[in-house]
């Protein structure tokens, strides 16, 4: 019958995967149950990380099986974890909504915008879809449902920039408006006295920024009116990290790495991560626009110090952070004492964009995972001796395979833990950290939208932790933090403190920002 040939086929691709992997490890003179350990490694038995690794291999295993047969392919571990909930439902979090917000010197008009997002947006299957329990109860599915453009396209109206801004953060803090419907929203706020927004709002069930910037990217024209062209493929490795694949000794170390990171201690108690539960009632987050730089001149920066523009941008912020913190203690720097705190990145995996029908249907997804990396915050620090110790640091990551064995533990954990745990997990491994960072490159040529020319582009995403979101658009980075104002008193200081590093941090490199302005 079918269902006996199916399950034949299932038998030998499973037998094949084992074959495979007994014979990869057996080439990395790994033997299997030799000598009554679990796991041998030239001659010396490997310990904790080894053994984590055999059990994530018979985990990865029992998804390829199981999970085939009772989930919907199209929606993956990270998928289900943010529709379903990250975080346990007695804490305080916001929602887990990406926003794009385009300004306009001149709004575009109603009617034709909601013309182009509601013709061309719900082509993408899961803009036209929404997350439900599929049939076997263990997973769930995208279900297609109808579009109303005015259930989702709204028109709002400001006579000034601060009565933009203000409808910008009340509804980038907010929550969609009908769960039941495809989860994404589209606001215009139109300003009669200065430039106008447009925000579109993404449920991150639905996919990464990547995919976000590439699907929406069909909503926009080039200045001319003619398509605009495709955005270039990237790259999140650099070549060394490949031959560490290969090294079972440097996979055993991310496995007890990635493995004991919920379980670390906790960072130095700061304004940024005070001794309090994660989610703590009571939180007042506010949105901060960062004042946008010159993409040139950060380029300039990173060529001259032999680092890269993520390291510029994380190593000012980590300087932000240091002088906010000694401006508020008393205390010389000298004093002070010694401070660990990290930051969680998140990563997205190359990919590339399917064709014809298939990009409807596959080309949005989440593809990421989050890396930990230490900020470097010493009181006595420079700030060329913290862009150097930034740069080993990320360095180190992109040569480790830290990212790719926590997505893998990451999608086991949630596909076979009870829920109540992975979310537990989840909120332990956040806890752990003191900010988000998140820096996102955009198109760098001009687009508008219905004929309208987008002059600036931010990107907003709240979370249970500090978060800095960063977005580079034709040429200049923009950005906005949002923090806790009840935890971080006065919380524009950190946003002119990084601005002013930035500046500052160009000319101990040798760059001179009024060439950059």
């Amino acid at each position: 019958s079918k269902t006996k040939n199916e399950s034949k086929v299932s038998k030998n691709s499973l037998k094949a995967i084992i074959l495979r992997l007994v014979r990869m490890l057996s080439h990395l003179g790994v033997t299997i149950g030799a000598g009554g350990a679990f796991i041998v490694l030239g001659g010396g038995t490997l310990g904790v990380s080894a053994t984590m690794l055999l059990i994530l291999l018979g985990n990865a295993i029992l998804t390829y099986t199981f999970g085939r047969l009772l989930r919907d392919p199209k929606m993956n571990a990270i998928d289900e974890a943010l529709a379903n909930g990250v975080f346990p439902s007695s804490m305080a979090v916001p929602p887990s909504v990406v926003s794009a917000v385009l300004m306009f010197d001149s709004p575009p008009e109603a009617e034709e915008l909601k013309r182009i997002i509601v013709e061309k947006l719900p082509r993408y299957k899961r803009f036209a879809s929404v997350p439900v329990p599929n049939s076997t109860g263990l997973g769930m599915t995208w279900e297609e449902r109808d579009i109303s453009p005015d259930s989702h396209v709204f028109v709002h109206d400001a006579n000034n920039r601060a009565g933009v801004r203000k409808i910008i953060n009340e509804i980038c803090l907010s929550p969609l408006r009908d769960p039941d419907l495809p989860r994404w929203e589209a606001h215009l706020i139109r300003n009669s006295n200065g430039r106008s927004a447009l925000i579109a709002r993404v449920d991150h069930c639905i996919g990464d920024g990547v995919s976000f910037a590439s699907a929406f990217l069909d909503l926009t024209t080039q200045l001319d009116g003619s398509v605009p062209e495709p955005p270039a493929g990237f790259k999140r490795r650099e070549k060394s990290f490949l031959p560490s694949l290969t090294r079972l000794a440097s996979l055993g170390r991310a496995v007890g790495e990635v493995v004991a990171l919920p379980f670390s201690g906790r960072d130095t108690p700061t304004p940024f991560r005070p001794d309090l539960p994660l989610g703590a009632t009571g939180t007042e987050r506010v949105i901060l626009t960062v004042p946008d730089l010159s993409l040139e001149m950060v380029k300039a920066m990173k060529n001259n110090a032999g680092v890269t523009v993520n390291d510029i941008l994380l190593s000012a912020f980590s300087g932000a952070v240091k002088r906010y913190l000694d401006t508020v203690d008393d205390r010389p720097s000298v004093a002070l004492p010694a401070r660990h705190m990290r930051a969680l990145l998140p990563v997205a995996f190359p990919r590339r964009t399917p064709e014809g029908e298939r990009r409807y249907t596959d080309g949005v997804k989440n593809l990421w995972s989050f890396a930990s990396i230490p900020l470097a915050v010493s009181p006595t620090s420079t700030r060329l001796e913290r862009l150097k110790d930034t740069h080993e640091a990320t360095t180190a990551l992109k040569n480790s395979p830290a990212v790719f064995v926590q997505k893998i533990i990451q999608d086991s954990f949630y596909h076979f833990l009870p829920q109540f745990l992975s979310r537990h997990l989840c909120a332990d491994l956040m806890s752990k950290h003191s900010i988000c960072f998140s820096n996102v490159p955009g198109p760098q040529k001009p687009l508008a939208v219905a004929g309208k020319e987008i002059v600036a582009v931010e990107a907003i995403f709240p979370n249970v932790l500090p978060q800095i979101n960063l977005f580079s658009y034709n040429g200049r980075i923009y950005g906005n933090m949002i923090l806790d104002s009840v935890a971080i008193p006065s919380p524009n200081l950190v946003s002119e403190f990084f601005e002013e590093e930035i500046y500052r941090l160009a000319m101990a490199v040798g760059v001179d920002p009024a060439d950059h302005l």
